[in-house]
């Protein structure tokens, strides 16, 4: 097996980068969408009158908002390593190098992802204890 370029190597990490960045939003998207449909189905008439169903929601709400902030924060790990190497490989082929940020950064799109999940978290903590 021979070894691949340094540009091929930057070209595959630079899709899986685009590939791990169209996930995280779609995977967003699915999480707004679920935990929309659960606050509709917590205000229902039917659902309303039973304790049981209401707690099953909630505790569902804050399981489903931290499964998938798992997600996120798995794939953000990924994608920052991507980045790191790519920007070794940039520096190799005398590309721009990707910028650099932390990932708590609030203005970037992994900080800014990671505390919209915490957030939305700590709401479905609030709405689970709050009675």
């Amino acid at each position: 097996m021979s070894l691949g370029s340094p540009l091929d190597e930057y070209k595959v990490a630079c899709e899986f980068m685009r590939s791990y960045a169209t996930l995280r939003f779609l995977r967003f998207t699915v999480l707004l969408g679920a935990s929309g449909g659960l606050i509709g189905t917590l205000l229902s008439d039917k659902v309303q009158h039973d304790p049981t169903n209401i707690l099953l929601l909630k505790v569902g709400g804050l399981g489903l908002t931290l499964a998938f902030g798992v997600m996120d924060y798995s794939a953000s790990a990924s994608w920052h390593r991507l980045r790191s190497r790519a920007y070794a490989l940039a520096g190799a082929l005398q590309f721009q190098p990707f910028p650099e940020s932390s990932p708590w950064d609030p203005l970037s799109t992994t900080g800014a992802s990671r505390y919209l999940h915490a957030f939305l978290a700590v709401l479905w903590l609030f709405v689970l204890f709050r009675g």
